[in-house]
C-alpha cells in the first residue's frame, strides 16, 4: 500500500502541467500615481508620456498616453517597459488594450524582446502588428497571435522586455499621433508551483510513514 502511495505521489508531480503565474505586470491599468514600476524607454526627443491619462480609458479611471509631434530624420521613439525574468523554454503570453488616434509616419505597438543575463538584447523577440496610420478604438493586442514556439524563451534568454511603444522610423517627415495603452497582461510559467506541489506530497508521504510506524 505504501508503495502505491509513493507511485501516486510521484506520478502526480510528473503529470501536473506547468502553471502560469498571475499577471506579472505591476500597475497594469496605470491606476497608480506617476510611472510607478514602469521604466521610461526613449530614443531621441522626449515626446509626451502621461502615466495618469484620464481622457480615454479601457478600464478603471486612468491609462498610459503617448503623444508624438515632430519632424524626424532619425529613428525616434517614446515608450515604457517592464522587465521579467524567464528561463529557457518558458512560453510567455499576454497582451494589452490599445487605442490610437491620428497616426501619421509613426508606429504604435506592443513588443517583447528576449534579453541575456546582462540584459543586452538577443536580437529576437515578439512584435504585435504595428498600427501606422489613422485612428482606431480600443483593441486587444495579443501575444498569442504568435505561435507557442515563437513565444518560447531561447537558450540564452534570462529576461524579457515588455514594451509599449510609439516609434518614428526616421523618414525626415512629420511624425505625429497619439496612442493609449491600458490593462496590460503578461504571464510566464511558474515552475515553483510544481516544486511546492511535490514538497507537499512528500510531506504527506512522510507523515503517513510516521503514522504507519
Amino acid at each position: 500500500m505504501k508503495g502505491l502511495f509513493v507511485v501516486l505521489a510521484v506520478s502526480a508531480v510528473i503529470a501536473m502541467p506547468s502553471f502560469a503565474c498571475a499577471n506579472a505586470v505591476g500597475d497594469p491599468g496605470f491606476e497608480g500615481a506617476g510611472q510607478g514600476p514602469w521604466l521610461d524607454y526613449n530614443w531621441g526627443p522626449q515626446w509626451t508620456v502621461n502615466y495618469d491619462a484620464a481622457d480615454s480609458v479601457h478600464g478603471g479611471s486612468q491609462s498610459l498616453k503617448l503623444t508624438a509631434g515632430s519632424t524626424t530624420d532619425t529613428w525616434e521613439m517614446t515608450g515604457t517597459k517592464q522587465v521579467f525574468a524567464v528561463n529557457p523554454g518558458d512560453v510567455v503570453d499576454g497582451g494589452v488594450w490599445m487605442k490610437w488616434q491620428d497616426l501619421s509616419n509613426i508606429e504604435a505597438y506592443l513588443e517583447c524582446k528576449w534579453l541575456k543575463a546582462d540584459r543586452s538584447e538577443l536580437g529576437t523577440g515578439i512584435g504585435i502588428v504595428h498600427q501606422t496610420t489613422g485612428s482606431g478604438d480600443w483593441q486587444y493586442q495579443s501575444l498569442s497571435s504568435w505561435s507557442s514556439a515563437e513565444r518560447t524563451a531561447p537558450a540564452d534568454a534570462a529576461y524579457i522586455d515588455y514594451r509599449l511603444t510609439l516609434l518614428a522610423p526616421g523618414t525626415g517627415t512629420s511624425a505625429t499621433g497619439t496612442v493609449w495603452f491600458d490593462d496590460a497582461q503578461f504571464t510566464v510559467p511558474e515552475p515553483a508551483s510544481l516544486f511546492l506541489l511535490g514538497s507537499g506530497l512528500i510531506g504527506l508521504l512522510g507523515s503517513r510513514k510516521k503514522s504507519v510506524k
